[in-house]
């Protein structure tokens, strides 16, 4: 049975590990998340190098934060190089009631606080990521982070979807991550990939061309009946080289396309007529 997303403004109480024994129990708060919102590497004997991502996780399963922190922090601590925990906002690492200990010394990072951190790069720990976190490891942490251990929050579809794309392998039993959450129909991944062969991933779905491209693409499989869940589209996306930037104005066009929306200067013949037809022939010979 499918696991719930827990709130991440909950305060639980865990146990955390200490010295090897789990002795002392604590509040852990873990503060609001917005979760609709790639790295030259060293390798280690820990992960799966995927061009230039050396990656592991913590998979969600139990739920239980604070032994995720604790493995997570066991990780980093074993890594070379200047170290760096990367959470969604300051209080998710501030009132966490494990964090903090168990990885002193190093530079806390945040999507707002990021361009101006004094981090020039190493090994870093992403503790509960969005997609616009994960997107940012992607797109803007090209030369910086030389490892990353990525704790799970949830059962997101997103998440499972990029560390698989990257080859993560789970650090609590060294298997490869298999991607069983995100189910597009094979019409829509087929077109999915041909929109990513056809746009201009820099120019983050805003130019004209591009965003009448995945607009027309999105209205074109909604009109034969080829629909979709926005969600699963997203993690994809994030997974198959579109930015976070261009996976933001996706989620937007996607979902106006499901309820029917007329997007302005759509429909303008940037794609072929029987781009439908084509698409479904090239699923039937898959």
């Amino acid at each position: 049975m499918k696991r719930k997303r827990r709130s991440l403004d909950a305060i639980a109480t865990q146990e955390v590990c200490d010295g090897g024994a789990w002795r002392e129990r604590v509040a852990v708060l873990v503060g609001p998340v917005r979760h609709h919102q790639r790295a030259v590497s060293v390798p280690t004997n820990e992960g799966a190098m995927v061009g230039s991502l050396d990656l592991v996780f913590v998979p969600w399963d139990d739920g239980d934060v604070t032994r995720h922190v604790v493995l997570g922090a066991q990780w980093l601590r074993r890594q070379s190089g200047r170290k760096a925990v990367f959470v969604p906002g300051k209080r998710n690492y501030q009132y966490n009631a494990a964090l903090p200990r168990l990885t002193a010394g190093a530079v806390v990072l945040t999507p707002r606080t990021l361009h101006r951190a004094q981090w020039s790069g190493g090994p870093l720990l992403a503790c509960w990521p969005t997609e616009q976190m994960l997107g940012t490891i992607s797109d803007r942490l090209g030369g910086r982070v030389t490892s990353v251990c990525v704790l799970e929050w949830g059962d997101a579809p997103f998440q499972r979807a990029w560390i698989t794309a990257h080859g993560g392998i789970d650090l609590t039993t060294g298997q490869r991550a298999s991607n069983g959450g995100v189910h597009l129909p094979p019409v829509v991944l087929v077109a999915m990939e041909h929109l990513s062969s056809m746009v201009n991933h820099a120019n983050g779905l805003v130019s004209s061309f591009d965003k009448g491209i995945a607009v027309d693409t999105l209205q074109a499989l909604v009109r034969r009946g080829h629909r979709f869940d926005v969600d699963d589209l997203c993690a994809w996306a994030l997974a198959n080289g579109f930015t976070a930037s261009e996976v933001d104005r996706l989620r937007d066009y996607a979902t106006k396309a499901l309820a029917g929306h007329r997007f302005r200067g759509s429909g303008h013949g940037r794609l072929r007529a029987d781009i439908l037809q084509m698409w479904e022939a090239e699923t039937r010979d898959r």
